[in-house]
């Protein structure tokens, strides 16, 4: 009996080794969003917020700033004349609802972002995977188009003859 308890304690002990090793020990960033989706199209807020988690599996670890880069080109959202907006270094914890403060964002245009943290030891993470997202539609008040109709101008006979001929086509 003491033989069979020592042989299943000293499984038990490998098997919780082995797990141990196996666990991902990874940090970073992951489950970037904006207005809280992944990658959403057709967004209407002229301000979105940006929102991430932090993953870091040491004990007590903890976020003390960030950085957002905000970017026109998926190719290089962290340079050149692409760049839309950089956050600068903001020292806080704040992971949720860090609005979007550059310029005006263009309807219909897409922005692709990133994401860089310190850790609580003022160590930097890697940056993030860069994520997107598309704008919408204008405003209505900014549209000047108006309704395709029938000109009002035509005397009765024209529009007769315009009427017969749209028959035939």
């Amino acid at each position: 009996m003491k033989r069979i308890i020592g042989v299943l304690s000293g499984l038990a002990m490998a098997m919780a080794t082995i797990t141990h090793a196996a666990a991902p020990t990874g940090r970073g960033l992951e489950n970037l969003r904006c207005e809280y989706f992944v990658n959403p199209l057709g967004l209407m807020e002229p301000l979105p917020r940006l929102s991430w988690e932090l993953r870091d599996e040491r004990r007590g670890a903890a976020q003390s700033a960030y950085r957002v880069v905000v970017s026109s080109d998926q190719a290089a959202p962290d340079v050149g004349a692409a760049m839309v907006w950089d956050s600068g270094r903001v020292t806080t914890n704040q992971t949720i609802n860090v609005i979007y403060q550059g310029p005006a964002l263009k309807p219909q245009a897409r922005y692709y972002w990133k994401v860089q943290v310190w850790d609580k030891d003022g160590q930097a993470l890697p940056w993030s995977s860069v994520a997107w997202w598309e704008m919408g539609l204008p405003p209505r008040h900014i549209w000047n188009a108006s309704w395709i109709t029938f000109p009002r101008h035509l005397d009765l006979q024209s529009q007769k003859h315009l009427e017969d001929l749209a028959k035939h086509i």
